[in-house]
């Protein structure tokens, strides 16, 4: 690990290591003329922000020479920059002399994502996806071995559900639910499984263990989950999982209408639901962890 210079400012307000870094680039960075017979901070910064990006988007993260050959700098200027950028957290030097990202990028991330409010995220994009289907839309969190309504979007032809804002339902026989169940950790899903009172609401509800895993394991190749009226008879649903920026399983959303509308075409539910679940979940961070 490379050794960091003190910050130039506290530790209890992260937000001002990004200043910090800026000041220190005015002061290590050779600086650029201007018309004005000064230098261009935004100039400097701009360059600093494309040699984080690139090493962001490397999995193995990158070396002095490759990072050389992608940008138009001097080796010297990139030297500046990435100590600059170590001495604050935004990068880390590895075996090799591959810079990756530091443990500061993540703390400011993770300050971000925890302003979030899911419901704020995904409402316009359930909107566009019940547009799209013309078929209820919902958003759900696991709470125990039930999920919680977050949002409910409807249509004018909107069938009368059981679900509404605030209602629970049991897990294991929703599409919503299993969707989560089936990419939690072993150790989490263990411990919902204990939870679980199987109980038949319909002909077709998921009663035991054995069954519930089987159909766990069917979703996760899959990639999406299926509710056959288990929960509300003729009712079908099609849902996916919404991931944070660990891989996580926190929420999923669904589109429920009549189950012989929706077998007649289920793949193609099954790909605007993915998508959706998908653009949530990067919009949470997802992208971010994958790149880590």
């Amino acid at each position: 690990m490379l050794s960091t210079f003190s910050p130039l400012w506290g530790e209890d307000k992260p937000w001002r290591h990004a200043e910090g870094v800026v000041e220190f680039l005015h002061m290590s960075v050779p600086k650029f003329d201007t018309p004005a017979g000064g230098y261009s901070a935004s100039r400097v910064l701009k360059k600093g922000l494309e040699l984080l990006e690139l090493i962001a988007k490397s999995r193995e993260g990158l070396n002095i020479t490759q990072l050389e050959k992608a940008t138009s700098m001097h080796r010297s200027t990139i030297y500046r920059y990435l100590n600059a950028f170590a001495a604050y957290g935004y990068l880390e030097r590895f075996q090799g002399g591959r810079y990756r990202l530091g443990p500061k990028i993540l703390e400011l991330a993770s300050l971000i994502l925890d302003r979030l409010d899911i419901r704020d995220v995904a409402r316009p994009l359930l909107i566009e996806l019940s547009e799209k289907t013309d078929a209820t839309v919902h958003l759900c969190r696991l709470d125990g071995a039930e999920v919680v309504y977050l949002d409910k979007i409807e249509t004018s032809r909107s069938l009368p559900l059981y679900s509404r804002i605030g209602a629970r339902a049991p897990a294991y026989c929703t599409g919503v639910g299993k969707a989560i169940l089936a990419f939690l950790p072993p150790e989490r899903l263990q411990r919902v499984l204990e939870r679980i009172r199987f109980r038949r609401f319909t002909p077709n509800t998921i009663t035991n263990r054995d069954d519930l895993l089987a159909e766990l394991e069917a979703t996760r190749k899959r990639g999406y989950a299926l509710d056959r009226g288990e929960h509300e008879e003729g009712i079908y649903c099609v849902a996916a999982p919404i991931f944070n920026m660990y891989g996580e399983p926190i929420a999923s959303i669904s589109v429920t209408d009549l189950a012989r509308k929706i077998r007649k075409r289920e793949q193609w539910y099954a790909n605007l639901v993915l998508k959706t679940a998908e653009t949530i979940s990067r919009s949470l961070g997802k992208e971010y962890a994958r790149g880590r």
